[in-house]
């Protein structure tokens, strides 16, 4: 019995440093796609909750005004998709 809960344990652990590993190159591959200007928007870009279990969510947020102006477009700005891109490369792994 106490084989399985160690294996049970490696598992989790694998399953917690993969996601964390992954949630950190979410956000470095969003920040350096994010435009730079005054470096506002790219600076804003953080992980305010890391994952430490499995069943936890791991959430990157930007709260500067215009991250959606920049990640959708405008009519006067083309789209940069600097979220969605980093989403599908991830997702491709």
């Amino acid at each position: 019995m106490a084989n399985s809960d160690q294996v049970s344990k490696s598992l989790e652990q694998f399953i917690v440093a993969r996601t964390q590993k992954l949630q950190a190159d979410l956000l470095f591959g969003i920040k350096a796609d994010t435009p730079v200007k005054t470096g506002r928007a790219q600076a804003g870009w953080v992980s305010v909750q890391q994952v430490s279990k499995v069943g936890d969510t791991g959430i990157i947020e930007n709260l500067v005004p215009y991250i959606g102006w920049l990640e959708f477009g405008s009519d006067t700005v083309a789209p940069q998709a600097m979220v969605r891109n980093n989403l599908q490369r991830v997702s491709d792994k």
